[in-house]
């Protein structure tokens, strides 16, 4: 008995499917507010924590934009749809020994494409940034 070979077409059904799937649990996710009691999701951090802004523990996955810009103020860059940065004081080590602005970077962008504007936090993160 030979083994199936998958053909390129069913691959990308998979691949189709796959992606639909995963669209659709982060869409009910970000949709789901955070019940009282329960603990949501916050940003990663990569910084000082003697810097680390008190607004940190108030950013968290599946926020509006507005609820993010009521706490954080209007983005201070945008390098591509769907990805803000929002400035905070000091500066961060980027990589050993490189230091940059801290910021925070909050990503709209739908997980599974990186491309639709989801208008809700999908991921975020604080600490330093270089160019």
């Amino acid at each position: 008995m030979r083994d199936r070979v998958p053909s390129p077409s069913n691959n990308a059904r998979l691949m189709c499917c796959a992606r639909i799937l995963s669209a659709v649990v982060l869409t009910l996710l970000a949709a789901c507010a955070v019940p009282p009691g329960a603990t949501p999701v916050l940003c990663t951090s990569r910084g000082n924590e003697a810097l680390k802004p008190s607004t940190f523990a108030s950013i968290h996955l599946g926020m509006t934009r507005a609820q993010v810009e009521r706490i954080l103020g209007k983005e201070k860059y945008s390098p591509i749809d769907g990805q803000d940065y929002y400035s905070t004081e000091g500066e961060c080590e980027v990589e050993p020994g490189i230091m940059g602005s801290c910021v925070f970077v909050i990503e709209y962008r739908d997980v599974a494409t990186s491309s639709r504007d989801t208008g809700r936090v999908t991921g975020c993160f604080w600490g330093g940034v270089g160019e």
